[in-house]
């Protein structure tokens, strides 16, 4: 039954005139995947977190955006018992801290490409005989 059958056929309109031809095949092949429900649970637990891993610089780029926007909008003054330099001083380091988490999370989102076709290899390879 492993035989590809392949039909052809020909018509014709008759507003256009126009010739044409079509074939069919038949591809009725199928491939089942014994698998126990907590296997499929932890490929599709990876599959999820490999979604979130590919949004997660937009957090980092919100805090940057802001860190940088601090010192061009506002004068530091001494508050809460903590003079103006070194606010400024933490401000520096938040937007530098913010700048890195952001280039980790982009090298993370473009490391990591999971696609269905890998989902289903891991989904066979995780399968017993």
């Amino acid at each position: 039954m492993d035989e590809d059958y392949s039909y052809e056929a020909s018509y014709e309109t008759e507003k256009i005139g126009e010739k044409g031809r079509f074939t069919y095949h038949n591809n009725l092949d199928q491939s089942i995947i014994r698998i126990t429900e907590d296997k499929v649970r932890l490929v599709l637990i990876e599959y999820e977190n490999n979604g979130h891993d590919k949004k997660g610089w937009i957090t980092p780029l919100g805090f940057l955006i802001t860190f940088i926007m601090v010192p061009i909008t506002t004068s530091y003054k001494d508050v809460f018992d903590i003079k103006a330099e070194t606010w400024a001083a933490i401000f520096i380091i938040l937007t530098i801290g913010s700048g890195v988490w952001l280039i980790w999370s982009i090298w993370k989102a473009m490391s990591k490409k999971m696609t269905l076709d890998d989902v289903i290899n891991k989904l066979k390879n995780s399968s017993g005989p």
